[in-house]
């Protein structure tokens, strides 16, 4: 009886070493899918800043990315991912052409020759560099 299962693992196994590397191959390619979404392009901060202010986010999203509920969403700190920012500058959501809705509280499109790829890889770097708020527990007002 002991070899009876012994001959059936031993015929079962390229079955099993098919499917073994279909499941490391699946995961090393998830990986780097993850690892090249993860790539963040490198931008100036400093140069990223002045065009936040030059192309006019700061009226919506604050100085500082930190939005408001009445104008922008908080973009910063901890931006969503450059792509997703990306996508958002260039096709804002909520906005349908032929653009009749705007400016009802959507964002204006910026194409890439009002904004270009570089200057969105500058304004996420800004945006990476935003400190986070001081904790509550730091505020000499807040201790107790």
């Amino acid at each position: 009886m002991r070899n009876d299962r012994y001959d059936l693992r031993k015929a079962d196994a390229p079955r099993r070493f098919a499917r073994r590397t279909a499941a490391m191959a699946t995961g090393i390619s998830v990986l780097a899918a993850f690892a090249a979404a993860a790539a963040t392009p490198v931008g100036s901060a400093v140069r990223g800043k002045a065009l936040f202010v030059k192309n006019g986010c700061y009226a919506c999203h604050g100085y500082e990315g930190q939005g408001s509920i009445y104008t922008g969403p908080r973009i910063a700190p901890d931006p969503p991912p450059w792509q997703a920012i990306a996508a958002f500058i260039r096709n804002p959501p909520g906005l349908k052409k032929p653009y009749s809705n705007w400016p009802q509280h959507v964002m204006p499109p910026f194409t890439a020759k009002m904004v270009s790829d570089s200057d969105v890889r500058d304004i996420y770097a800004y945006l990476k560099s935003v400190p986070d708020p001081v904790a509550l527990k730091r505020i000499p007002t807040f201790k107790k």
